[in-house]
This record gives structure tokens, C-alpha cells and sequence, in this order.
């Protein structure tokens, strides 16, 4: 599971830059480079790196990144209006600014999982449903970690949970049943016919548990992805 393990770290690896004088928080040009994140999905086809942006949105008790796809020139000046009207706006002068940004990046069809081709190949099928489902799960802010997900790829990361559930002393949980996962095989698992291609693996999601989730993807355009069973 190599590019699983490899992309997770890169986001585990990402940070906020947490804004001074009271303006919004932003991802860390440090730790995240727009066109190294998008290599690791060499199995889906996406638009010229130079037009896809990670932006974020910060609402002050939550913030995560949105990736868009900025293909045309009317799509650009409109960003860089956005930032001439100051959307790092202060907290005190923020609803108008703020409501323009927000509208900006939450469109649909800007966004990159909306305008990514997967391979017809375990891989491809892999990487767009990665793209989808957990591609944006990164350098989350406050109440948006309540929707953070990933994917167990190993007995390490079952580890990992049990420890950050032992450190935290007045959390309860069944530890007989961590030690049972760990005799899993933490493979994805694939089922396909003429409609779709159905992918199965173990998640661990924050605040709720571990579950073996399925997810359905459609083999033609717009390819849709559903949850099936969890």
C-alpha cells in the first residue's frame, strides 16, 4: 500500500500558518507544495498543475483546504479580485469578504475531485476514490477534525491508534478488540462488473471508531462514488 501510506504522510506532514493580527489562517507554503501533493496520483488523469490551487477556508471554529481547478482567465481574476477585496479580512470586518470567498471555493464543479479521470485500473479506481473521499482531509482546523478519516494500511497504524487511546485516560475502549483488528488483512479489496468497481478497506474515523467501509465507484463519467456499506 505505498501510495496510500505515502500520501497519508504527506498530509500528516502539513501545517496551518496560523495568521498574526488577528487575520485568518492559511495552509503552510513550507510544508505543501501544490504540485508535489497532486504527483502522488499518477493514475488519474487532472488538469495542468498550473491551474489547481489549494485554498483555505477558514471560519474561524473550523478551516480545511479546498482544491479547485482555476481554468479559465475569468475564473483567475475573479480569485484575484477576491484577494485585492482582502479575503485574509480581519474578525471584526469579515461577513462580506468572508461570504465572496466562501461562495468562491465551495462550487462544485471548481472543485479538482470534480474534474479528475481515474485509469481503468485497480490503481486509478484507488487513487480517484482516495481524491474524493479523503484528498482535502488535511491540516484541518478545530471542529472540521470531527470529519477527519484515513485509511489503516497496518498493524503500525493500529498501534498508533492504541497508544493515542491509552494517553488519553478517559477515553473507553475495547482493547481486546483493537488486538483482534491486528490479525486483519489491511489490503484493499476489489470487486468489478461492466458499472462499476467496488473498493474495500478498513478506516479509522475520529470520534466514531473503525469501521470496514465499501465504496462504489461508477466506471464512466461522472464517475460517482457512493459509501455502500459501513
Amino acid at each position: 500500500m505505498t501510495f496510500i501510506d505515502n500520501v497519508q504522510a504527506y498530509q500528516d506532514s502539513i501545517d496551518i500558518e496560523y495568521g498574526k493580527d488577528s487575520y485568518k489562517d492559511e495552509l503552510d507554503s513550507s510544508t505543501f507544495c501544490n504540485e508535489k501533493y497532486l504527483q502522488f496520483f499518477t493514475e488519474c488523469k487532472l488538469p495542468d498543475s498550473s491551474t489547481v490551487k489549494a485554498f483555505y477556508l477558514d471560519n474561524f471554529s473550523d478551516g480545511k483546504p479546498y482544491i479547485l481547478v482555476l481554468d479559465t482567465t475569468h475564473l483567475n481574476r475573479k480569485y484575484e479580485l477576491l484577494k485585492r477585496n482582502n479575503f485574509r479580512y480581519k474578525l471584526h470586518n469579515n461577513d462580506s469578504a468572508h461570504r465572496l470567498f466562501y461562495d468562491f471555493v465551495t462550487v462544485d464543479k471548481r472543485r479538482a475531485k470534480s474534474n479528475i479521470t481515474p485509469t481503468d485500473s485497480e490503481m486509478g479506481y484507488l487513487q480517484y476514490l482516495f481524491f474524493h473521499e479523503f484528498g482535502e482531509l488535511f491540516a484541518l482546523k478545530w471542529h472540521a477534525s470531527y470529519h477527519d478519516k484515513e485509511i489503516i494500511t497496518g498493524v503500525w497504524k493500529i498501534d498508533s491508534i492504541e497508544k493515542e487511546i491509552r494517553d488519553l485516560h478517559s477515553v473507553f475502549t475495547d482493547l481486546d478488540s483493537l488486538a483482534m483488528l491486528k490479525k486483519l488483512d489491511f489490503s484493499p479489496d476489489f470487486a468489478w462488473n461492466k458499472e462499476f468497481v467496488e473498493i474495500t478497506f478498513i478506516e479509522h474515523r475520529a470520534f466514531s471508531g473503525i469501521y470496514r467501509v465499501t465504496y462504489q465507484i461508477m466506471r464512466k463519467t461522472p464517475y460517482k462514488v457512493i459509501e455502500v456499506t459501513i
